[in-house]
């Protein structure tokens, strides 16, 4: 990992399987908002895991949100999206976080589709 940009704040990174099994290369950046007792963290980039058959799936960012950093039960809760895509296959998948009224915070719902069903 290499931090390429300070502001804004850029990093990249490139991680190998043993025997060569896996590549995954990316990059990531980030916006920080802070409240009084919390912060929100956006993040944009993506990460790209290559299989040694050469298959490729691309996947993003989902965001953080961090509770309670001052007071109370520190808390940390995965929001957002995070979007995986097999563009070979044809192949999208997503998981929402947190986004359904009267489920629990770490509730996320989710779907895959294959050309488009």
């Amino acid at each position: 990992m290499e931090q390429t940009s300070h502001h804004p704040p850029i990093t990249h990174m490139l991680i190998e399987g043993a025997n060569k099994s896996y590549r995954v290369t990316g990059w990531s950046t980030y916006v920080i908002k802070s409240g009084l007792n919390s912060a929100t963290l956006a993040a944009d980039g993506h990460k790209k895991v290559t299989f040694y058959d050469g298959q490729t799936i691309t996947y993003s960012n989902p965001g953080d949100l961090f509770y309670n950093l001052f007071m109370g039960t520190m808390g940390h809760q995965i929001t957002g999206k995070l979007d995986f895509v097999d563009k070979e296959n044809d192949i999208f998948g997503t998981y929402t976080f947190g986004n359904v009224k009267r489920k629990t915070q770490d509730y996320f719902t989710g779907s895959i589709t294959h050309k488009g069903v």
